[in-house]
């Protein structure tokens, strides 16, 4: 379990650098009303999104896996694949003209209600819209489930992802439950940080793993 874990350690660590849905973390932290409960319900939705990924990706392959003999070839393939989607990517975003516009948290309203769906919703969304994620994501899922592992090390390693890939949807609230009245301070210094050099963070993640799934990729073909 340990080769295959220190195997797909990278695209989780890569997966896990979400500068939107992190922004979004900490504009609901910083809300007026219930900014605990409203993180923790992002929290639990975005989850819910990484959890039907990894479900869905595992068990497609895991079908595969036991009518072909051909594993590696396919993943040499799917890895140069996601290679290439990845450089799009970047080249796109580099091509694209600079937005100032920002991640922001619904504006609190006066009746001080907790809008539950409101922010269930907001975390679906900013999982299921973050690309690089799951790009990232599918390679990471599919050589856990093609691997010889059994059912239990399989699923263990499973969830070892997913709460990687999470990091950033709970890093801020340990963050304002561990440091208090500090907290807050600390993330917005964070947040204003990501605001500057999102788009370059996510330029450089989509090129470094780019880089990376294609010389897996041909390596493997090779």
């Amino acid at each position: 379990m340990g080769s295959t874990f220190r195997q797909i350690l990278p695209l989780a660590i890569g997966a896990a650098i979400s500068p939107v849905l992190l922004l979004l973390q900490v504009a609901t932290l910083a809300s007026k009303n219930f900014p605990l409960r409203r993180a923790l319900l992002v929290l639990v939705s975005s989850s819910m999104v990484t959890a039907l990924i990894i479900i869905f990706v595992s068990s497609t392959n895991q079908k595969t896996s036991s009518s072909s003999g051909s594993q590696d070839a396919v993943h040499a393939w799917i890895e140069i694949v996601l290679a290439v989607v990845l450089l799009a990517n970047a080249v796109r975003s580099m091509l694209a003209p600079a937005s100032d516009a920002e991640v922001k948290a619904p504006p609190d309203e006066s009746s001080a209600r907790l809008h539950a769906v409101r922010y269930l919703l907001l975390g679906v969304a900013a999982m299921a819209t973050n690309f690089t994620t799951i790009v990232l994501l599918i390679p990471a899922v599919h050589d856990v489930a093609i691997s010889s592992l059994s059912t239990q090390d399989k699923a263990t390693l499973l969830v070892v992802v997913g709460i990687i890939v999470e990091f950033v949807a709970y890093f801020p609230i340990l963050v304002v439950l561990a440091a208090g009245k500090k907290g807050p301070v600390l993330l917005d210094h964070l947040s204003t940080y990501l605001r500057t050099h999102r788009r370059r963070i996510g330029i450089v993640v989509s090129l470094g793993f780019a880089i990376y799934l294609g010389y897996s990729g041909l390596s493997a073909l090779a």
